[in-house]
């Protein structure tokens, strides 16, 4: 006697059936695609971007139980995000009433590391491996530090990883960093890490996975 199959939850996430790779592999194209044109523009990211890709990687997938978790920040008016705290192994994500200052500070302080970065490396010329160590860090850093505020119900790894992309991309670099499936070792120590605070092993990561895959 077969066992019922387990329902399906937004916590439980996972696409294992036909359907929901096809879907998956479509909204990840569609998003990069986005991330990429965004990129080589010269506007800044922001958080209703993020939460626009967020939304648009998500969106018809089966275990998507609710439509309105998409793109919504936990500590928004949503009965499930107004006052939900998350944690990862024995790390806990910022609390709800504090996540709508954390992404302020997080995309202000975004924007400054951009703008130091532009000042001496050149979009559209070759990197140094110096040069490329120093993207790399401000992508890990980005990266980490949105594993540890955690501001979504669910799916924050795939947005850290989109927004790391975005960082390489617009210095004309390959958007490296998988978002979907999840990244083998040594990504789930890193990003455990990151939780804590510490960003050094994800921005090696990124480090790795540049090593020679510069666009001329």
């Amino acid at each position: 006697m077969s066992r019922p199959p387990k329902p399906k939850n937004f916590w439980g996430d996972g696409e294992t059936t036909p359907g929901d790779i096809r879907q998956r592999t479509a909204n990840l194209k569609k998003v990069l695609g986005a991330l990429i044109k965004h990129a080589l523009s010269t506007g800044p990211l922001e958080a209703s971007r993020v939460a626009r890709w967020h939304k648009d990687l998500l969106s018809g997938l089966s275990y998507v139980t609710d439509p309105a978790l998409l793109g919504a920040y936990r500590g928004s008016d949503h009965p499930d995000l107004k006052n939900m705290g998350v944690r990862v192994g024995t790390a806990c994500g910022v609390s709800p009433y504090q996540v709508n200052e954390a992404l302020v500070d997080f995309f202000g302080n975004l924007q400054q590391r951009m703008s130091t970065l532009e000042v001496t490396i050149k979009v559209d010329q070759d990197k140094s491996r110096a040069q490329l160590r120093q993207i790399a860090e401000v992508a890990g850093w980005a990266h980490g530090e949105w594993v540890r505020i955690h501001p979504f119900a669910n799916g924050n790894g795939r947005a850290a990883r989109l927004i790391a992309n975005w960082i390489l991309s617009r210095f004309r670099l390959l958007p490296v960093v998988g978002v979907r499936p999840r990244p083998g070792h040594p990504y789930g120590p890193a990003g455990a890490a990151s939780m804590r605070g510490d960003h050094r092993l994800i921005t090696q990561f990124i480090v790795d996975l540049l090593e020679g895959k510069t666009v001329r």
